[in-house]
């Protein structure tokens, strides 16, 4: 018998919100669809694209360190847990995602 670990979907969406806060105005539409484009690159397997455009985003915006925290938090926090996040495989074979 094989375990298989998976990080649930809700738990990285928690993640992705808070760079969206910083990386969007408060009440800006687009932070919705921003969060929307990433769960779909998630489910695509692209978590390491994800992590660098979080990393190039917190760069362009020149932000502080205290300001770009929840950025860096999200792209430390996916690229440490990339191997439990390979969503595509576990949907190919069969293995429904953690709801959280």
């Amino acid at each position: 018998m094989s375990v298989v670990i998976i990080v649930d979907i809700i738990h990285v969406l928690e993640y992705l919100w808070k760079a969206a806060k910083v990386l969007f105005a408060p009440e800006d539409p687009h932070a919705a669809q921003w969060v929307a484009d990433q769960i779909e690159h998630l489910l695509q397997g692209q978590v390491s694209a994800i992590v660098n455009s979080l990393r190039r985003s917190s760069s362009l915006k020149s932000l502080r360190k205290n300001q770009r925290k929840p950025i860096d938090q999200c792209a430390t926090y996916l690229a440490n847990h990339a191997s439990y996040l390979n969503y595509p495989h576990y949907l190919a074979k069969g293995i429904p995602l953690p709801p959280g």
